[in-house]
């Protein structure tokens, strides 16, 4: 008879990617380079990247809070910071 293991693991948050040829087009009229396009957007995906994670609490710090929050109140986490 085989047993399950069952692990306490959270499934993986999803990830977002960056497709730079998808938005480079939208600086084709300025006079920065290939690679400064590329550092622009990059730039931009990751401020945007930030403002959805604080939005849904996958940032590292509001999961930390959350979980101290859990641990020394004895509560259920909550959404509200």
């Amino acid at each position: 008879m085989k047993q399950e293991t069952k692990t306490s693991e959270k499934p993986a948050q999803p990830t977002l990617t960056l497709d730079v040829d998808l938005y480079k087009h939208y600086l084709d009229n300025s006079d920065l380079t290939e690679e400064r396009k590329q550092e622009v957007l990059e730039t931009l995906w990751n401020i945007v990247c930030e403002f959805v994670q604080m939005g849904f609490n996958v940032h590292p710090v509001q999961q930390a809070q959350q979980s101290r929050s859990h641990t020394v109140k004895g509560e259920q986490p909550h959404a509200d910071l």
